[in-house]
């Protein structure tokens, strides 16, 4: 959760409160000592929806491509 300031609050409140319905994550307000929390009134989002998709591989291409699959076989002794 993120805590900002008044002043920062007021310059950007559009950019701010629909990065607020976007994500759903609360913010936080400071003023002369105070905290006020700004979030979403009965807003259910699971933390998986915030995932970011990366097209990434862990292995080299040619490995997928030579990829062997075996399958279950419960008679056959392994």
């Amino acid at each position: 959760m993120k805590k900002i300031s008044v002043t920062s609050f007021g310059n950007n409140i559009y950019q701010l409160i629909d990065r607020i319905i976007k994500t759903g994550i609360p913010l936080e307000i400071e003023r002369c000592g105070h905290t006020i929390k700004v979030s979403l009134d009965g807003y259910k989002k699971s933390k998986l929806d915030n995932l970011v998709a990366h097209d990434t591989l862990n292995c080299d291409e040619d490995e997928i491509i030579d990829l062997k699959v075996y399958t279950w076989d419960e008679g056959k002794d392994l």
